[in-house]
């Protein structure tokens, strides 16, 4: 099988989540179910570890997610503003994962930074006057 992807693989920019939501929808294919997006996204969180980069695999473009007491699943897709444009610098070594994450110990739990940026995210969406998620925040 040959797969393309425009990822990068190993820099931290989400080949591995769209790998995971790849997998997930062909298997809920294959076993005939549809799965509603929530549920999907949770299977690929608890794969992960976490949703943000599964979020916009699966939704495609800016996407903001969390998992809210680990109870629900909220995102939100934008589309990214044409006037900001990125520059990404990524290493020409790959780096495991879990191994960029051990350089990272002792500072803080991943999961309470992710639970903390992903909040973040969603209250900046409250300065574009979208007020829908904004019980989701507190």
């Amino acid at each position: 099988m040959l797969v393309e992807s425009d990822i990068p693989i190993s820099v931290g920019l989400g080949s591995s989540a769209a790998a995971v939501i790849a997998g997930l929808l062909l298997g809920a294919r294959y076993a005939g179910a549809d799965v509603d997006a929530e549920k999907l996204l949770r299977w690929a969180d608890k794969i992960e570890g976490h949703i943000d980069n599964a979020a916009a695999a699966y939704h495609g473009g800016l996407v903001f997610a969390l998992v809210n007491n680990n109870e629900r699943v909220v995102t939100m897709r934008t589309d990214f503003p044409e006037s900001i444009r990125l520059i990404v610098v990524s290493p020409s070594i790959a780096v495991a994962t879990h191994k960029a994450r051990q350089s990272c110990r002792g500072l803080r739990s991943r999961r309470r930074c992710a639970y903390a940026t992903a909040r973040c995210s969603l209250a900046a969406t409250c300065f574009s006057g979208n007020f829908d998620l904004f019980p989701e925040l507190f």
